[in-house]
């Protein structure tokens, strides 16, 4: 309706101006579709983009997705990379979460030490670094005495490390040993796994931690020149090294020097001061077993063991191997890797070591590279080529099933989560948190005030209790005062109560003076006195008919009068005659 009112009221403005008579500019310039007739405050669908409050004179918070933000709260809508909370102000809000997205339903880091949609589950205990996958909580490697994709197996207490509770892949120090039950000698802080020390304990050093400094006589130019027992020891470095037992001794004299055996070695022992013996897994003739001075089984090995110095054994260093073979370097040194596992193990690709095949339906995996043979157990997935099910399904999918090769929830998401993981969470505003788990748009409608697929908009600030209708905005009901499409039309104030229907139809009538549906028409009755040309005319026929009605009634009186005097005098002279 246009046009305006007998008292000059307009039913309408033109946009960009409001009062009663719309005499006065909106008083903001970032309404988005101009202002309330009574009150200049902005309209329909509220402010521009970055803007909020009834004049939209305030700006949204900084940090808001894309600037928009709710026309009367002046909250985000979304929050932009890092920020949460309902203006944005917060970081993320769980306490391990690195950077996390708006509605912090997903951390897309976590600290180090959590892992978890949310980082709130804690790596367990026994991962080294700390640190374990944030997807899988799986660790990178375990502590000391620990095996497992989450490091909670407990190894042997002489297993440093180990795949799982029956054999150790290295002994613990001061061990050695296939079962890693030998004790180093007491001169090595270490040793390796056949026995040989790799670090000395303190006043020992040499080949062996067979030398001693406390055995050192005379110290000259920063050197032992002299030492304690000069026929059995000799001077080298700091200190003094014996003379081994099985050096060859033909006279009275020293039978070594710093140079080592003088007579060289006795059959079975090799190097400079004899203390290393052939390996007992060297094939002997008569006593030959190995060279004097290299060491190298000279008549092979026994079977299980490698040159060249047959003190490599297949099960020993590589537990759960099934097969080793000998290869050959570019300096024609040999060396021996695991080839082949035993059922239920793969060959590990950086250490070589075989490992339990994981998460495998079956227990059966490829010895090589450890893809499941038969795919994944339920509740695990796999990524990538290599088919290792090394990947928990979502928290979230329903009854926990996933494709076994790209995780993807087989049966939906529980309540609250949607997407191909269910890694996201329902919009906020969802109806019983209830969402499409592939789009995640609201099945079951928006809760009051908001609408749109994903109920991410807000309805008109007119619209009532109700709210208004998810798919086109339009309100269900208008707050009181209000009607019309988005409620932006305001109830005639000649409407009881202001009272109006959707339509504008007064429902409690009109006040006095005023009727007609919208209560738009003032009664006659109530109109002021004034002389129009209409009632002057009514006024001038209405007295000539009395004007004539009275000169008639004289007429007719005078008539009578004379009839009757005619009667008694000459009237009645002339009936004489007759």
């Amino acid at each position: 309706m246009v046009g305006c009112k007998i008292s000059g009221e307009c039913y309408k403005c033109n946009e960009g101006f409001y009062g009663k008579t719309c005499n006065v500019t909106c008083p903001s310039p970032n309404c988005r579709n101009g202002c309330e007739r009574n009150t200049g405050n902005c309209t329909g669908w509220g402010c521009d983009a970055g803007f909020w409050g009834p004049l939209c004179q305030k700006t949204c918070p900084k940090n808001c997705g894309f600037t928009f933000c709710h026309q009367v709260d002046g909250t985000c809508q979304t929050c932009k990379d890092g920020y949460s909370g309902k203006t944005c102000s917060q970081t993320c809000n769980y306490e391990h979460c690195s950077l996390c997205q708006f509605d912090v339903t997903t951390c897309f880091n976590c600290y180090h030490g959590w892992w978890g949609e949310h980082c709130d589950k804690k790596c367990t205990d026994h991962c080294s670094n700390p640190y374990c996958s944030q997807h899988t909580g799986k660790c990178g490697k375990c502590n000391p005495g620990f095996y497992g994709p989450y490091c909670e197996g407990t190894c042997k207490s002489v297993c440093e490390t180990c795949s799982d509770n029956t054999t150790c892949d290295t002994c613990k120090t001061g061990y050695y040993g296939f079962d890693c039950t030998q004790r180093c000698s007491n001169r090595c802080e270490s040793c390796s796994r056949d026995g040989k020390c790799l670090n000395c304990r303190a006043g020992y050093f040499g080949e062996g931690c067979m030398c001693e400094f406390s055995q050192c006589d005379e110290i000259s130019k920063g050197s032992c020149s002299r030492c304690k027992l000069e026929k059995t020891w000799y001077p080298y470095q700091n200190g003094c090294c014996p003379c081994n037992d099985y050096c060859n001794s033909y006279n009275n004299g020293p039978s070594c020097n710093s140079t080592g055996c003088i007579e060289g070695c006795k059959d079975g022992y090799f190097g400079e001061q004899c203390v290393t013996s052939c390996s007992n897994n060297c094939v002997s003739k008569g006593n030959e077993t190995c060279d004097n001075e290299t060491g190298v089984c000279l008549h092979g090995c026994k079977q299980g063991w490698h040159l060249p110095f047959c003190d490599f054994n297949c099960s020993l260093h590589f537990p759960h191997c099934k097969l080793c073979k000998e290869y050959t370097d570019n300096k024609n040194k040999p060396y021996v890797v695991c080839e082949t596992c035993k059922s239920g193990h793969y060959k590990e690709l950086y250490s070589g070591l075989c490992k339990p095949c994981e998460n495998c339906d079956g227990g059966f995996c490829d010895g090589t590279i450890g893809s499941c043979n038969w795919g994944c157990q339920n509740g695990w997935y796999a990524k990538g080529k290599r088919y290792l099910c090394e990947y928990p399904c979502p928290d979230k999918c329903s009854r926990n099933q996933c494709e076994r090769i790209r995780g993807k929830c087989k049966q939906g998401c529980q309540v609250g989560y949607y997407g191909s993981h269910c890694l996201n969470t329902c919009p906020a505003n969802c109806m019983n948190n209830t969402c499409d788990f592939a789009s995640g748009e609201c099945l079951l409608g928006c809760v009051s005030g908001y609408r749109g697929a994903y109920c991410n908009e807000s309805c008109a600030i007119w619209c009532g209790v109700r709210g208004c209708r998810q798919d086109d905005g339009n309100c269900k009901d208008c707050i009181y005062g209000r009607y019309g499409k988005g409620c932006l039309e305001n109830c005639s104030s000649n409407c009881v109560d202001v009272a109006c229907n959707q339509t504008g139809f007064c429902t409690n009538g009109c006040i006095a003076g005023w009727t007609g549906l919208f209560c738009e028409v003032l009664q006659k009755s109530s109109l002021p006195a004034k002389v129009t040309t209409s009632s002057f005319t009514a006024t001038i026929v209405l007295g000539s008919l009395l004007g004539v009605a009275v000169v008639l009634l004289i007429i007719l009186s005078l008539t009578f009068w004379r009839v009757r005097r005619t009667g008694s005098g000459e009237f009645g002279v002339e009936m004489t005659r007759t």
